[in-house]
């Protein structure tokens, strides 16, 4: 099995310096005491600098070359007895040549040959930590605690005055935080770790957004009636409030924040991942159907130049849209159009755009919207989905997986595999052209043109 590329290693585990890793398909990677590192052979792993003593280990993750932050969470290094460190890593196509990897040191007992928790224990450990981190990580963000120490360490009491928050109170949510290692304390205070850094609001990519969306009431309410949704097939959202998950957002100003901050974050490095990806240079007119407050439309102009757009969403979602589309040079070029997509969208788009729309809608709503879209395209024109892809064999990935247990708590909607696409496209009179994956959170471009059928 031929080797997928070279990693570089950027961080540092306690006082190892930078180290390339050379990594296989599915290789097991053993981590040894070679002074230098080098190239491993096709289909085996590369021997690394020499590590810390055992019982160390630090969390791996990717950062893309278009970015310079930390991204996808890949596996974990760990200090075996025999004071090695070794893990085992699925790498697949997203891995490639040149993509950086940075190295978080933290402590954990060393790896054992002892068996591990029993079953009970094992699901306990599901259970129990899930809600109160994720509540106490959205305290976090609601405290813009990351924020405050950007400057350097701080005491619990300088953070109790900063946010106006009582002293002992706070002292027991940042203890949890460090005992779950978002962040760390010593004799100076609280410190930022790279996990805490991604609470930062500047960051384009930040998770704060994320962290108030997911453990808001209006939402948490909903996971509550989850039992209800399995037993009755409706969502739990609607039976909890009375009414559609979008439906609430257009009438609570507060909610509808947290919700389209949410759908913000990250925007840049996903429209990122859609221009690396598809060739939009072959049209003229790109209408982004749901396209939010026009973050990707915004970055697609930019790369085009001559390029028009139309940005369509709900009224009360496009009168936030990005300045950057209501002035200057780019608004020349673009028209904001507040409607709803289920009753029809403007025509006359070479491409007509849906970012993470179709996912949150049943095939009926999704059928409807992609036929507007299709009857309103220009002859040679194509329908663009940004879209999670399941796969056709076997079971979802955690994220897939897990985003669609979301989707059926929220909305109507659900994540489908390539096939169930392809009957969709082919449902609403387009024809699946190409299924092109993104380095993006497990995202494709789904390439669909009119059917032949179809009479366009």
């Amino acid at each position: 099995m031929p080797a997928l590329g070279r990693l570089v290693v950027e961080g540092q585990l306690e006082d190892v310096p930078a180290m390339c890793l050379v990594l296989a398909e599915g290789a097991h990677v053993v981590l040894g005491h070679a002074k230098e590192p080098h190239d491993a052979e096709p289909g085996q792993a590369g021997l690394l600098a020499c590590l810390p003593q055992r019982g160390d280990f630090g969390l791996l993750s990717r950062t893309p070359r278009s970015s310079g932050h930390l991204d996808t969470s890949l596996g974990m290094l760990r200090m075996t007895e025999h004071e090695q460190a070794s893990f085992m890593l699925d790498v697949d196509e997203h891995l490639l040549d040149g993509d950086h990897v940075a190295i978080m040191p933290c402590h954990a007992r060393p790896m054992s040959t002892e068996p591990g928790p029993p079953p009970h224990a094992q699901l306990f450990d599901l259970i129990w930590p899930a809600g109160l981190v994720a509540q106490a990580v959205r305290t976090a963000a609601e405290l813009g605690l990351a924020d405050r120490l950007v400057e350097g360490p701080k005491t619990v009491a300088a953070l109790a005055e900063a946010t106006d928050a009582d002293p002992t109170s706070l002292r027991r949510l940042l203890t949890a935080l460090v005992a779950v290692g978002v962040f760390r304390e010593d004799e100076q205070g609280l410190h930022q770790t790279p996990v805490s850094e991604t609470l930062l609001t500047d960051r384009p990519d930040s998770t704060a957004p994320w962290a108030r969306f997911l453990g808001a009431p209006f939402l948490w309410d909903s996971w509550g009636a989850l039992a209800d949704g399995v037993r009755n097939g409706r969502t739990a959202f609607e039976q909890v409030h009375g009414r559609s998950f979008y439906e609430h957002v257009a009438e609570n100003p507060g909610d509808a924040t947290l919700y389209d901050q949410a759908m913000n974050a990250g925007s840049h490095e996903s429209a990122t991942a859609v221009l690396a990806t598809h060739d939009f240079s072959r049209y003229g007119h790109v209408v982004d159907v749901g396209g939010g407050r026009g973050a990707l439309l915004s970055a697609i102009l930019t790369e085009h130049a001559g390029m028009k757009g139309t940005l369509v969403d709900f009224p009360s979602v496009v009168a936030e849209a990005s300045e950057a589309l209501r002035s200057g040079e780019l608004a020349s070029r673009c028209t904001i159009v507040g409607a709803d997509a289920r009753e029809g969208v403007p025509s006359g788009g070479d491409a007509y755009l849906l970012k993470s729309v179709v996912h949150s809608l049943d095939d009926d709503q999704a059928s409807i919207v992609l036929r507007h879209c299709r009857d309103a395209l220009s002859p040679d024109g194509r329908v663009l989905l940004v879209e999670l892809v399941r796969s056709d064999d076997g079971p979802p990935g955690r994220q897939a997986a897990l985003m669609d247990l979301l989707m059926m708590t929220l909305v109507p909607g659900r994540e489908r595999t390539r096939k169930e696409f392809e009957r969709l496209l082919a449902s609403s009179g387009l024809e699946l052209v190409a299924v092109h994956e993104t380095q993006a959170h497990g995202n494709a471009v789904i390439e669909a043109k009119p059917a032949r059928s179809s009479g366009s």
